[in-house]
């Protein structure tokens, strides 16, 4: 029983570590992003940039070559969240108007099976 309770120990330390080190990895991607987007302010607002406190060299960032990895991640999980979102609203247009009948049984659907839909 104590191997058990050892192992099962062993695995949550395991998982922790691996939580502190994927929170690690985005802190570092954070900074990369914010220092490496290549972005700066227009001429028109150039006398601003002064104003604010440079903390580039006090955070630590990621090298290049991670921060691409991370960043290409980022964004096939944006656009996989934006496809997934836009599907569920064209079966909801495309419920609409296959229910907006008076004839058909499915329009007489209770509004909070229609609220479920819509999430």
């Amino acid at each position: 029983m104590s191997s058990i309770n050892g192992n099962a120990a062993g695995s949550h330390s395991q998982k922790s570590q691996s939580l502190r080190d994927i929170q690690l990895v985005l802190a570092r991607w954070g900074v990369w992003a914010r220092y490496s987007s290549g972005l700066d302010y227009s001429s028109i607002a150039a006398g601003f940039k002064g104003l604010l406190v440079d903390t580039s060299k006090s955070k630590v960032s990621c090298c290049d070559d991670d921060g691409l990895v991370v960043d290409g991640g980022v964004a096939r999980q944006l656009e996989s969240e934006r496809r997934l979102r836009y599907e569920a609203e064209d079966r909801l247009k495309r419920f609409t108007l296959a229910t907006a009948s008076d004839n058909c049984a499915a329009s007489r659907m209770p509004e909070s099976g229609i609220d479920i839909l819509r999430e």
